[in-house]
């Protein structure tokens, strides 16, 4: 798991909220129980492909994925209080 000095780092088994579908096609969601402040999309070798700082209030957040190959992916998800890294494929 990658750390983060912005806030305790959390496993998907704490995260209150739902990441579906996985693996995404063209869209990904992301319901989440608070606000989300920053989404990040990396591949394996820790290159930002997507970045998105969010101001988001209705908990449910849409992304474009449609430009990513087929493959695993970490996703970053923070708040004000929490940080979550998972991977998609």
């Amino acid at each position: 798991m990658i750390a983060s000095t912005a806030g305790p780092v959390h496993s998907e088994l704490t995260f209150a909220g739902k990441i579906y579908p996985n693996p995404a096609t063209n869209y990904l969601f992301i319901n989440y129980a608070e606000p989300v402040t920053k989404i990040v999309i990396y591949n394996l070798m820790g290159e930002i492909l997507k970045q998105d700082d969010v101001d988001n209030t209705n908990f449910l957040i849409k992304i474009d994925v449609s430009n990513l190959q087929e493959g695993t992916y970490l996703l970053f998800i923070s708040n004000k209080s929490k940080v979550l890294f998972t991977k998609l494929r």
